[in-house]
């Protein structure tokens, strides 16, 4: 009679749950990285279409952050006051988070804060396509997202004032990588 002895079985179950067991601890990881990537990619497209419908629309457009996730692009109509034209809430219990363990981006736009601007209290996008404060000075910034509890979900976007350019940065766990 052929077949299996019950060792030989209870090797290859053993064998097939350590191979399992890794599978899963990996997987946990590409998830965090992943949710870290689409909270970067809904500042960034938020972002560039502020500049962008700034630039097509000859208005201004103000970002508006409110913690713990939500963006906000506004239009300024004249007259009559404002209206909304995006509102973006981060996906996959993403937020808005400064990870103090993190430094700065290569860019050293700023880390004081989630969203660090040098200190402007208001940014918005002029009709030429550049970031500025509340007086018009433009101003440089980055917005920087995380899952809370997960480093390596770390991501930023900073944006260049004088031309309202965003970039995006990964968190690699010792580096930031550009995107």
């Amino acid at each position: 009679m052929s077949g299996f002895t019950l060792i030989e079985m209870q090797i290859a179950l053993a064998i097939s749950a350590i191979v399992a067991g890794m599978a899963v601890v990996s997987v946990q990881g590409v998830i965090a990285s992943a949710r870290g990537d689409s909270a970067m990619m809904q500042t960034a497209s938020l972002l560039r279409l502020g500049r962008d419908t700034a630039i097509a629309q000859r208005r201004t457009i103000s970002l508006q952050f409110t913690s713990p996730n939500r963006l906000q692009l506004i239009r300024s109509d004249v007259p009559g006051g404002n209206t909304v034209i995006a509102d973006v809430v981060l996906e996959n219990g993403a937020q808005l988070i400064r990870d103090a363990a993190i430094p700065d981006t290569p860019d050293g736009f700023g880390a004081d804060s989630a969203t660090d601007f040098d200190g402007a209290g208001a940014v918005r996008f002029e009709p030429d396509g550049m970031l500025t404060d509340g007086t018009g000075v433009p101003v440089n910034g980055t917005v920087f997202t995380e899952v809370p509890g997960q480093p390596v979900s770390s991501r930023a976007v900073t944006v260049t004032g004088s031309s309202g350019r965003a970039q995006c940065y990964r968190w690699t766990g010792s580096r930031w990588e550009a995107q």
